[in-house]
């Protein structure tokens, strides 16, 4: 097995960050939106404390992201497979219901509606699939 160079290592996390830094920055401020933060400090203190006006929200988007994501969670359908030919239809029944065990066994649809969630709010959702690396759970996991 080849050496580990922890000093490659770190910069390459450390590159990694600084090059998503603005991406995570518009993320948390579209959370942060979506929460009814609409305000930044400066605007709000200047709308106190220099024109004396108590500022109002109406937070119109939180309402909106919550009807989207209950029409999805409402409209999710089962992820199937089908064959091209009438062989073909047995062994598609039958990784049907391999992909749903999968999906039971990783909590699927939580994953699929977190990532919707993520993807509706700030524009980045995904879900991987790969092996999973802890001996005691399931071979495959998303």
């Amino acid at each position: 097995m080849e050496k580990v160079d922890i000093k490659r290592m770190l910069t390459w996390v450390s590159e990694a960050q600084i090059s998503s830094s603005q991406w995570r920055l518009d993320s948390w401020e579209d959370y942060e939106f979506r929460d009814g933060k609409h305000w930044t400090a400066a605007d709000y203190h200047d709308m106190i404390y220099v024109k004396g006006i108590n500022p109002l929200t109406l937070n119109r988007i939180f309402p909106i992201l919550n009807l989207i994501q209950g029409k999805f969670i409402r409209g999710q359908q089962d992820i199937i497979a089908k064959g091209r030919t009438k062989k073909d239809t047995e062994l598609g029944l039958v990784m049907s219901e391999s992909l749903a065990y999968v999906r039971d066994q990783n909590k699927g649809r939580e994953a699929v509606n977190n990532c919707f969630n993520s993807q509706i709010t700030a524009g980045f959702g995904y879900i991987e699939v790969g092996k999973h690396y802890d001996p005691r759970q399931e071979p495959v996991m998303w």
